[in-house]
């Protein structure tokens, strides 16, 4: 683990600026920039390492033992300012310059920072949202749930779960010197279902097997973006390579959104496994925050900011789950809209079924025409359904549905942003801001027609009371039905 820094905090750093823009975009060799820490999207590996060799030592573990790895610390690395820009993104020369309707990069996430890390073009514009002093404030798993969870999840209680571990480790020394075998032999013990079962061993747990997938397959991927970092361009490309048979062969692609950036991306891993008919996905550690749209305006262009929310404590991928299971908005969206989804509080997954077809980002951008007005009630009645369960979701994106091939019904994917109301939202200004919300879908097709036309078709949308009528007494209707 790096180095104790004097202080954590949430912070906040707009990439646009004419001096972070070349200071980010020269990728010098060696770096330039300051050396911070972030959180990972996942513990280190060798934080794991010794959880899991922990766990085999340890006579009688407990359920504390067991969630370990949930403590932020474990997933704490170290880089420079100026490598928190994967260099793959660079490659778009407008990265750090496009704004769409007061989307422009904003860096945002927990960092350590030392006191003497001052004279650096990134953190002369940083801005603390909350101050954390030298231990960083987080909210994770609730061991009583996952405890009572156990047989749900793992098909065991505490101790089964602590042999299926020691198994998993001993499995994974068996291949430490050739993770690519490893990943061979992990992927074939889910497809072929024995799960590394032997004659006197059960077979692993499914969701323990697809959980030590993702995390490998994101392991893979770092060492992609490291090589690219440090030019080693014959690396980079072996990788590649190995990734696009994975692709080819099970249709196994892992996208790692390793960093948060309003504007491009917010943090996640999404492990999508076309073969074994799943979408796995994994939130990020991330603090409790929101956006204010058009907080400031910066030569001319409004800017959306994040602001924490609470006391800005870091949530992590089991403290998400934690919190979806407490509220029990999105199992009950799941339930009504037939998602198949499984959640995990001991992994902090969330496995949902493989849906064929292309997103609505795609199947819209090929054809403008597409883009009708019945197809928009669809999204719209999505929302109104989030919105009659007491929800608000702020995460309004193209790329999350998929447009089911057979019917062109669409399908909604993503409900990580999703939340529960707080009883001041509950105002006629709140609702119209939560419908109007949905037309930021305009900005994700990175089309100027296609984002004009989503607007004109919310206008029209708005002014036509009674189609909007009938958006919502189908939306109620929906609900009816279904529970």
């Amino acid at each position: 683990m790096p180095s104790s820094p004097s202080q954590y905090a949430v912070v906040a750093i707009p990439l646009n600026r004419p001096d972070v823009i070349p200071f980010v975009m020269q990728h010098a060799r060696p770096p330039q920039g300051a050396r911070i820490q972030i959180i990972g999207q996942r513990p280190t590996e060798q934080a794991e390492q010794a959880w899991l060799t922990h766990l085999t030592t340890t006579t009688t573990p407990s359920i504390d033992d067991l969630l370990a790895m949930d403590d932020p610390q474990h997933h704490l690395v170290e880089t420079h300012t100026d490598r928190l820009v994967p260099v793959q993104f660079l490659s778009d020369p407008e990265y750090l310059t496009r704004n769409l309707g007061g989307w422009g990069p904003i860096y945002f996430g927990v960092v350590g920072l030392s006191s003497d890390a001052t004279n650096d073009p990134l953190l002369q514009q940083l801005e603390v949202l909350t101050e954390y002093g030298p231990n960083i404030r987080w909210f994770g798993a609730d061991p009583t749930m996952v405890s009572a969870r156990l047989e749900h999840e793992l098909d065991g209680d505490l101790a089964a779960a602590v042999v299926a571990l020691r198994r998993l480790l001993a499995i994974r020394q068996q291949y430490q010197n050739s993770r690519f075998a490893y990943i061979k032999q992990l992927y074939a013990a889910i497809a072929d279902g024995h799960g590394f079962a032997t004659q006197s061993d059960p077979e692993l747990p499914r969701v323990l097997l697809i959980d030590e997938l993702l995390g490998q397959l994101m392991y893979v991927e770092q060492a992609r973006r490291h090589a690219l970092a440090e030019e080693r361009p014959f690396d980079a490309e072996a990788i590649e390579m190995q990734q696009q048979r994975w692709r080819d062969e099970h249709g196994l692609t892992l996208i790692l959104k390793g960093e948060y950036i309003a504007g491009r991306h917010r943090r996640s891993t999404v492990m999508i496994a076309r073969e074994l008919g799943v979408v796995v996905k994994q939130p990020a550690p991330e603090p409790l925050h929101e956006i204010q749209l058009a907080a400031r305006t910066v030569d001319g262009l409004a800017e959306n900011w994040p602001y924490t929310t609470g006391d800005g404590v870091l949530v992590t991928p089991r403290g998400r789950l934690r919190l979806v299971i407490e509220e029990g908005l999105i199992p009950r969206l799941d339930a009504i809209l037939d998602h198949q989804l499984m959640f995990s509080t001991f992994t902090g997954l969330t496995i949902e079924r493989f849906v064929t077809g292309p997103t609505f980002q795609e199947w819209v951008r090929a054809d403008h025409t597409r883009l009708t007005p019945d197809i928009y009630d669809q999204i719209v009645i999505i929302q109104q359904i989030c919105e009659l369960l007491d929800g608000e979701n702020g995460d309004w994106h193209a790329a999350n549905f998929i447009v089911n091939q057979t019917d062109n019904e669409l399908i909604h994917i993503d409900w990580g942003a999703a939340r529960l109301r707080r009883p001041d939202e509950n105002t006629p200004e709140g609702w119209f801001a939560r419908i109007n919300q949905v037309q930021n879908i305009s900005f994700s097709f990175h089309d100027q027609e296609l984002a004009d036309l989503t607007v004109q078709r919310h206008t029209e949308l708005m002014a036509a009371q009674e189609r909007l009528a009938r958006i919502q007494e189908r939306a109620r209707q929906w609900i009816t039905t279904t529970t």
